[in-house]
């Protein structure tokens, strides 16, 4: 599966975006943008969300785009079932998680599943 750096660096090419067009989509600096685009920090949900948004797909439509062939995976239920798999096993492990952020994945993944 590829990154989430290496999808939104893609996609914004793809879509001829600016860096700072991105960022500011994202509700996040230019310096931030370019960490998260780098790969050295990972996007928070609601940017991950920003930036689909600005890119006219869903949020499941992002995680499945490959960078390679420049294409939306068409087999996305793999690709989704792994990473909710992924994402309930964090939520449920880790008590740090702050309860308005576990309902907001909670809400990501009832609309994955539809």
């Amino acid at each position: 599966m590829a990154t989430i750096a290496s999808t939104i660096r893609k996609l914004r090419h793809i879509r001829e975006f600016t860096q700072d067009y991105l960022a500011d989509q994202m509700n996040v600096s230019i310096r931030t943008y370019r960490e998260i685009e780098a790969g050295r920090i990972s996007p928070t949900l609601d940017q991950m969300d920003s930036a689909a948004k600005a890119f006219q797909c869903t949020f499941p439509q992002l995680l499945c785009f490959n960078p390679e062939t420049c294409q939306f995976e068409s087999d996305t239920s793999k690709v989704l079932e792994e990473l909710i798999s992924n994402i309930l096993l964090a939520v449920l492990s880790d008590t740090q998680i702050p309860f308005h952020l576990k309902s907001h994945i909670q809400q990501i993944i009832q609309e994955a599943a539809r």
